[in-house]
């Protein structure tokens, strides 16, 4: 709070301060510091939307689905 007051900005009363040792959920992906390393994994629910997506693709527009599996492939060589 300090270092916010210096910066002449204040929190709500929503804004919670938590230690990132636990990690953190954010749009999908959850991120954990560990031995100083960012890693970057997919949440159960993101995996799941994603197959449930690729199913309906697959069986509905079989030339849309290789497009949206080769961009997925593509994202997912960064995680």
């Amino acid at each position: 709070q300090q270092k916010l007051a210096e910066l002449k900005l204040t929190l709500n009363e929503k804004t919670a301060i938590y230690s990132s040792k636990g990690g953190m959920d954010f749009v999908g992906y959850r991120f954990i510091i560990k031995n100083g390393r960012l890693l970057i994994r997919l949440k159960n629910a993101t995996k799941y939307r994603m197959k449930k997506k690729f199913n309906i693709l697959e069986k509905y527009n079989p030339q849309k689905y290789e497009h949206v599996k080769a961009s997925y492939n593509g994202l997912m060589q960064y995680v």
